[in-house]
């Protein structure tokens, strides 16, 4: 399968199959043209078949470059975490600007970092939603929700109690993917990984939506609605269903137009998978950019 990017024509993902169809390799490129690869295993969930991601780092030496961002206290011969202030280079992008004035309940960064997880959640979640906004802008969704948004930003900014509550709801997320990063961390350097039948029954797990699509609602009406790359759900009281092919989610938050957050929407178990393959192929991007981005390393210099 080879998707295209519409704007300029130019090949952005690229796979390509094993003889026997056990394993897949994606090739991603950017819009500077560089690519990298990733490896992914075929499993089966609930009677369906996933390509599954394989994480670069995965032994005890993926955390060479997690622990510099601990303190040392000598005199007790300890560690400990202590903040840092970061400064991203998308501060000024249009994307943030969109998202965090028109969309602004919708994503915020981190005022400091405590934990480089927390600074890995803010790489994960900025990457998903830049992406998205430069897909929308390429095929002119942006020009055409402008108008209605500037309104609707308007109308909210009259309502501090929901900018409250929505901000309040977005540091949430924010807190449970952090919990999640951790956990896969620590998975891996006991040379594991968190499958998704072990997510699935933890109904506090929110998945990050890593690509735009339709879904139907889970309710008598059984409308349609979109979620787009950025928005999060988590799994309802409904669960999985009987024949294990899809999940009943609830949309914990979301852009202005799409799903409303508290909607349930019925998600295929490959999708879901889909959206934890995103989150670990970011996951090893974002600790391999806290290796070589010029800002980071600094910080890492600083705090070693």
């Amino acid at each position: 399968m080879t998707y295209i990017d519409r704007s300029s024509g130019r090949t952005v993902l690229h796979e390509e199959y094993s003889r026997d169809r056990s394993s897949v390799t994606r090739t991603f490129y950017d819009r500077n043209n560089n690519q990298r690869s990733y490896n992914y295993n075929r499993v089966v969930y609930h009677n369906t078949y996933v390509y599954v991601y394989q994480p670069v780092y995965v032994y005890s030496g993926y955390s060479h470059w997690y622990s510099p961002f601990c303190g040392h206290d000598y005199y007790y011969n300890t560690y400990y975490h202590r903040p840092w202030a970061y400064t991203w280079s998308w501060y000024n992008d249009p994307w943030y600007d969109y998202y965090y004035r028109h969309h602004y309940y919708h994503y915020r960064p981190y005022a400091q970092y405590v934990y480089p997880s927390q600074w890995l959640v803010d790489y994960y979640w900025s990457s998903i939603l830049a992406d998205q906004y430069q897909d929308d802008y390429d095929n002119g969704v942006i020009a055409q929700q402008q108008s209605t948004i500037n309104a609707q930003a308007a109308a909210i900014q009259a309502q501090q109690s929901t900018i409250d509550a929505q901000q309040a709801e977005i540091d949430l997320l924010k807190n449970q993917i952090q919990a999640q990063i951790d956990a896969e961390l620590n998975a891996r350097q006991n040379g594991s990984t968190i499958t998704l039948d072990t997510k699935l029954l933890d109904a506090s797990h929110v998945y990050v939506m890593s690509d735009s699509m339709t879904l139907v609602t889970a309710d008598s009406d059984a409308i349609t609605c979109n979620l787009t790359s950025g928005d999060v759900i988590s799994l309802s009281k409904e669960g999985v269903n009987a024949t294990g092919s899809t999940a009943t989610m609830l949309v914990r938050s979301a852009k202005f137009g799409n799903c409303k957050a508290g909607a349930k929407v019925l998600v295929s178990i490959e999708q879901l998978q889909e959206f934890e393959n995103e989150f670990n192929r970011r996951l090893d991007d974002g600790a391999e950019k806290m290796k070589t981005d010029p800002t980071a390393s600094s910080i890492l210099t600083q705090m070693q």
